[in-house]
């Protein structure tokens, strides 16, 4: 996946102009057209300029309208469609802007892209390079075998008072060497050292295998000034940000 990090890219206009490629995550390139490809690198810091909520969600507003056409020269397939989530602005008027996927309505989990644009010049990044194709899109392995199976994977790894409060969803998998549909549980519990639990079981839709068993939640120690040692949960989100929770004693 492409984290919100990620997005932090300072952009250079090529040397040379002609026909954009995009560079995906393996250094693929495909064809955006005729503009000058932007050199993107990571750097700390890039120059972003702060945002007010109200230009934030304009910005976005505008690459939802817009994305049947990225889309198309993206040249995705019929089936995936691409749904804005974050954007950062740097003070070159370059727009860094990270789509999710869908395929036939389905979440692509893995199948994150960054556009990298401004005025004449685009390329773009992507999480993984394969094309999001299906031979079906009906589940051989039903929900209600995937939910019993990440219980009993979470309960392997520890989580005790293991529990599903929520019915499996169907995504698409691309995080292996090629899409698999999949049903992705949401086990929730106590970890063995007390913090609570909260793990995402990936279960292949049509062998049952797990193709991922991840905690959320991670825990670590510190001391407060009135508390003594305290235990402070903090949160991974599906982007692999870690957002933190509240210190409890």
């Amino acid at each position: 996946m492409i984290t919100a990090a990620a997005l932090a890219f300072s952009a250079l206009p090529a040397a040379s102009a002609g026909a954009a490629s995009a560079s995906d995550a393996s250094g693929n390139t495909r064809k955006l057209g005729a503009l000058p490809q932007i050199k993107a690198t990571t750097r700390q810091g890039a120059g972003a300029v702060r945002l007010s909520p109200g230009h934030r969600q304009r910005l976005l507003d505008q690459a939802a309208n817009a994305a049947p056409d990225t889309a198309r020269s993206l040249k995705l397939g019929p089936h995936e469609k691409l749904i804005p989530k974050d954007v950062i602005k740097d003070a070159d008027r370059t727009i860094h802007t990270r789509y999710e996927r869908t395929y036939a309505g389905l979440p692509v989990i893995g199948g994150d892209l960054v556009v990298h644009q401004r005025p004449g010049a685009r390329t773009v990044t992507y999480a993984a390079k394969q094309k999001v194709t299906l031979p079906t899109t009906t589940a051989k392995v039903p929900a209600s075998t995937a939910k019993k199976s990440a219980l009993s994977k979470a309960t392997a790894k520890g989580t005790r008072k293991a529990g599903a409060h929520t019915a499996p969803r169907q995504v698409v998998w691309m995080m292996g060497d090629r899409p698999k549909l999949a049903w992705e549980s949401v086990v929730t519990g106590v970890q063995q050292g007390g913090s609570p639990s909260e793990r995402h079981v990936v279960t292949d839709a049509a062998s049952g295998a797990t193709l991922e068993n991840a905690e959320q939640v991670e825990s670590a120690q510190g001391n407060s000034l009135y508390s003594g040692q305290v235990t402070i949960g903090s949160a991974r989100q599906d982007d692999g940000r870690v957002e933190s929770g509240t210190a409890t004693a």
